[in-house]
Order: structure tokens, then sequence, then C-alpha cells
């Protein structure tokens, strides 16, 4: 696939396409376990968090204390548990995760 230059002068080539693909296509992790320890499998291409990325998964179980979810590149090691917050600072108390419920998270870094 070749590259493309757009007008605002950023490039898209093949990597970044399939890039963006990849990510679209874990919008959803799977695998996803654990409820104050959540872990789940997301895209291939993420080889570190970075602030900004989204995700959301489908709570495999109700929280009881303090959440954190650990989050693994399908076919990679995981990248290590990172804290969930409410509104990024408050830390989740029992119950504000309920199974089944769907989550968004997004990382802030």
């Amino acid at each position: 696939m070749t590259t493309t230059a757009f007008v605002d002068g950023s490039t898209l080539s093949a990597a970044a396409w399939a890039n963006d693909v990849d990510t679209a296509a874990y919008s959803y992790l799977t695998s996803v376990s654990g409820a104050d320890t959540t872990v789940g499998t997301g895209p291939a291409s993420m080889t570190a968090y970075a602030v900004g990325q989204k995700f959301r998964y489908i709570a495999a179980g109700t929280n009881t204390t303090t959440v954190t979810i650990n989050i693994t590149p399908s076919g990679g090691a995981a990248l290590g548990a990172k804290a969930v917050r409410k509104d990024g600072t408050a830390a989740l108390v029992a119950g504000d995760i309920l199974s089944g419920q769907i989550i968004d998270v997004v990382y802030d870094g």
C-alpha cells in the first residue's frame, strides 16, 4: 500500500492504517476476567499504555474494593496493572462496577 499525504501534511501509511484497524477492532477488550483485579486482551499492536487510549469491556464480576486493570496485547505480554478511578481521581468502592456492566476506561497516564 502506498502512502498518501493530506493537505495538513500528515501521512497515512499501511502500518498506521493497520494499527488503527487493529485498535478499532479492540474497542472491546476480550477474555476479560476478574472483578477487583481485571485482566483483558487488547490489540496486538499495543506495546505500552498511552495517554488517551480508550477501552471498553464487559465486567466479569461486581467489584468489592478498589479495581485495577491489566491489558495484555493479543499474543504479547501483560503491560502492567493500572488503577481504575472515578473521574480520574477517586478510588472505586464496592459495587461501583456491576457484573455484566459495560465499562469505559481511558488511560490518563
